[in-house]
């Protein structure tokens, strides 16, 4: 794993969900959730997505310490809650364990801020390779259209052929 201060989570079936503790928004594929996650909700994630695969008993939910209802414990509401506006079904990424407490299932990868200086200076290598090939690409272009109209000037109408030439 790479060293470097965590950034954020992805997770989901298909790796497809984003949790970014600088932010505190969940992306899916990319785009935020329509309906965020309140502070607690938020933090209730992380605390799952930190301990990934753990059972966690409902009363050592560390974000829920002090918060009290009766009739349904208040693990089992948010857990609920998160579920419904992450877009799973019960049971989907949260396993419930009957007189116990849940567990998050599926794979949980840490992002971390190295990760987003490695993928930031991809991404500019890539840019700088696309430009270099396109400027090669267009001077192969240029040169092609140049040796053809030399080679068949009559043949093409006037405004290519000054279209094609080079500005002086």
């Amino acid at each position: 794993m790479n060293s470097g201060n965590t950034v954020g989570y992805t997770f989901g079936s298909d790796q497809g969900y984003f949790a970014s503790i600088k932010t505190r928004e969940v992306y899916r594929n990319g785009e935020r959730l329509a309906s965020a996650l309140t502070r607690l909700e938020f933090d209730i994630l992380q605390f799952f997505l930190e301990r990934p695969g753990e059972l966690i008993h409902r009363s050592s939910l560390t974000p829920l310490n002090g918060v009290f209802r009766s009739g349904r414990h208040p693990t089992d509401d948010y857990i609920s809650k998160i579920n419904k506006k992450l877009g799973f079904e019960p049971g989907e990424v949260f396993e419930s364990v009957r007189s116990v407490g849940y567990r998050l299932i599926g794979q949980v990868t840490v992002r971390t801020s190295l990760d987003e200086q490695e993928g930031s200076e991809l991404y500019r290598v890539s840019l700088l390779h696309y430009n270099q090939h396109s400027v090669r690409a267009m001077r192969i272009a240029l040169k092609q259209d140049l040796e053809a109209i030399h080679l068949n000037a009559e043949g093409i109408p006037q405004s290519q052929v000054d279209a094609a030439l080079p500005v002086d």
